[in-house]
């Protein structure tokens, strides 16, 4: 993947090899690379390109001390940059932190069935779950440096600096019920119903509390907020979700199926990353230290969401063609998905809220078609599958921000979308001498191209073009 480097790039250290040594330096410092077919020739970029050889980027520190010997240190001049490059990285606080959880559960279920009283047989169970959970969380945030015309003042004066810790416990304790029935109407159709609550636990990088404060300004050195990015919450809380589904299936002779199905999910404190205001404390230039609003770009508890749709499938072998036919069959399914986030926060360039987003990771609409074939010990597929756009993130590195517009502070915060995307695959296998299997696999045949946007309606521009082209492999595999 290509980016366009960021505004404020300095390309002091590339111009100090490539422009003032690369002509005058030994042969083994760097390596032509050639890009020759480059997104299969569609891109127009540099065929040939310089990059430092193997040699001189290992054993670091010492290769540095030795480029360094060999070339003279770097004299920044007035760019600002240091040229003591030849320590090794030193950790800072906000560089480390440290999680302890303990989790404790518990399961009871009871099995039910009646076969007289319904008039149809059912079946089922109802139990409960219980879970407890501990957390110990610490870590740190950097607190601003920089200097800055607060307001009132006449001149500019500079923030402390350093860092402040944050130790956070925190405990809690789910009820999980469950139920699921299900009704034989015929030797071949069935009814389910499934009632359940469920918790999806944060990660802990969602939990790690460090992060970075920092004091804006504008052109003019004037103190125009705090920003901050954070790597996560410690106080944000599970998900739970209350979830109801429901299908009807048939099932046939020789694996053929079909099924209808709807569900329904009510999330609560659903997790989401995104630009939100937060209260910390920052250390100000006369020393005093005040609750402060941060505009973050954090993991956050928004306060519901939904998820609701219908699936339908099946599947069928042709088991009534020709002999040499047999064994060829269809399975195919599709999804409607409707989701609604509607505490998720987005903005566009011009600082205005974007609204009813999808939660992140799922399309309206997923569609599978697979080809299959199987007889005696060989086994083949071929599939495609497809899915409309969907949201990747409420924002991301690049696509967040403020911008001064005249005389005014915007946020932006763009969302990320994954465009619609489809693939076909396929695989064979074959079964012999009792426990050996060899399959061969073909990934993306169709050489699709996956493309993401940032934005929305009008301002919605491409962002990323990957191409990972076509993938074949070969296994064999022993089963015992």
């Amino acid at each position: 993947m290509w980016a366009t480097l960021p505004a404020g790039y300095n390309p002091y250290f590339l111009n100090y090899i490539a422009g003032n040594h690369l002509n005058n330096s030994p042969s083994g410092y760097a390596s032509l690379g050639s890009f020759n077919n480059f997104f299969h020739g569609q891109v127009q970029l540099p065929s040939q390109l310089y990059f430092p050889s193997v040699s001189l980027v290992s054993g670091y520190p010492g290769n540095i001390t030795a480029l360094h010997t060999a070339l003279g240190a770097p004299n920044c001049g007035d760019t600002g940059c240091t040229p003591d490059g030849t320590q090794p990285v030193q950790y800072v606080p906000i560089d480390l932190n440290d999680i302890v959880e303990h989790t404790y559960s518990g399961y009871f279920a009871v099995q039910f069935a009646d076969s007289s009283h319904l008039g149809v047989p059912m079946s089922g169970n109802v139990g409960v779950r219980v879970v407890s959970t501990t957390d110990h969380i610490n870590g740190y945030v950097l607190l601003p440096s920089n200097a800055v015309i607060l307001p009132g003042g006449t001149g500019t004066s500079s923030f402390p600096g350093g860092s402040f810790a944050e130790d956070v416990s925190t405990s809690d304790m789910h009820v999980l019920p469950s139920m699921n029935v299900q009704f034989q109407l015929a030797p071949q159709t069935h009814l389910r119903f499934a009632l359940s609550k469920a918790i999806n636990r944060p990660t802990f990088t969602q939990l790690s509390p460090n992060g970075q404060i920092t004091a804006n300004s504008d052109a003019t050195q004037h103190f125009t907020g705090f920003t901050g990015n954070n790597t996560g919450d410690p106080n944000i809380v599970p998900e739970t979700a209350n979830q109801l589904d429901s299908s009807l299936e048939w099932y046939g002779n020789s694996g053929a199926e079909a099924h209808v199905a709807v569900f329904y999910k009510d999330i609560h404190n659903y997790i989401l990353t995104g630009v939100h205001n937060a209260t910390l404390n920052v250390e100000y230039p006369d020393g005093s230290v005040q609750p402060s609003t941060v505009v973050v770009t954090a993991p956050y508890n928004a306060a519901t969401a939904t998820v609701q749709g219908v699936e339908f499938g099946g599947q069928t072998y042709f088991n009534s063609l020709p002999s040499f036919l047999k064994g060829f069959g269809i399975n195919s399914n599709f999804t409607y998905l409707d989701s609604s986030s509607p505490d998720a926060v987005a903005y566009d360039m011009d600082g205005r809220r974007i609204h009813n987003l999808p939660l992140e990771g799922l399309s309206k609409y997923t569609f599978n078609l697979i080809g299959l074939y199987d007889r005696g010990s060989f086994s083949a597929r071929l599939a495609y599958n497809w899915r409309s756009q969907y949201l990747l993130t409420t924002t991301n590195n690049g696509t967040s921000g403020t911008a001064s517009y005249n005389g005014t502070t915007l946020t932006y915060a763009l969302p990320v979308f994954n465009q619609p995307y489809g693939q076909l695959d396929a695989s064979a296998s074959y079964k012999f001498a009792q426990h050996f299997v060899f399959a061969v696999e073909a990934s993306n045949l169709t050489d699709a191209l996956t493309r993401t946007v940032m934005g929305v309606d009008e301002q919605q521009h491409g962002r990323n073009w990957f191409m990972t082209d076509r993938r074949y492999s070969a296994s064999l595999r022993v089963d015992f």
